[in-house]
């Protein structure tokens, strides 16, 4: 139930706590509008608003603040280019490119070509914590496997055993793997085989 003030039926959600219970009164938001958070209330109260999604490399702008990359030529996002540096997760990059380290010593993310072959993916990947650039946070153990920001390798391939592998190649049941999608079936057991 929502309450009659300045926000109408634009007030989507007020947030009450008694003791250690938490009471939530909430109304859908019309047409394509979510509910967000005004921080002003302390997070006590909501109001609909139109959803404002980030625009990558490609798509219509005006200006480079819905852009993740944060340039816009007039018309279209410009992702940045190769060796700029980047904050991973955000798709900052030009099409093709992805944001991870250039070496396995580095600190720095940069755009760069993705990982293909023998070459090292894990130590290149970004961490699977908590990333205080983007403010998400990440389930350890399934970040690395599912979020398309954490697979450094190329299309169609995973990081297993610190290399590149196609998408279930792994078909020996008996094989040790450390990405889920490297095997066949798509699952590892407890022992990671």
């Amino acid at each position: 139930m929502c309450h009659d003030d300045p926000f109408k039926d634009e007030q989507c959600m007020k947030r009450e706590k008694l003791g250690s219970n938490t009471f939530y009164w909430v109304r859908k938001c019309k047409g394509a509008k979510v509910c967000v958070d005004l921080p002003y209330y302390g997070g006590m109260i909501g109001a609909c608003s139109i959803k404002v999604r980030p625009h990558y490399a490609g798509e219509s702008c005006a200006n480079g603040n819905k852009c993740t990359s944060g340039i816009c030529d007039g018309t279209k996002c410009k992702g940045l280019i190769e060796e700029e540096a980047c904050i991973p997760g955000l798709g900052q990059c030009k099409k093709g490119l992805l944001c991870r380290k250039a070496s396995s010593s580095s600190s720095i993310f940069t755009c760069l070509a993705p990982v293909s072959g023998n070459t090292d993916c894990e130590a290149l990947a970004p961490s699977t914590s908590t990333s205080t650039l983007t403010g998400k946070f990440y389930i350890t153990g399934y970040a690395k496997y599912f979020d398309p920001a954490m697979n450094i390798c190329k299309l169609g391939y995973v990081c297993n055993n610190n290399k590149c592998v196609k998408i279930g190649a792994v078909k020996d049941l008996t094989s040790t793997a450390t990405h889920p999608l490297a095997c066949y079936t798509g699952l590892i057991d407890s022992t990671n085989t």
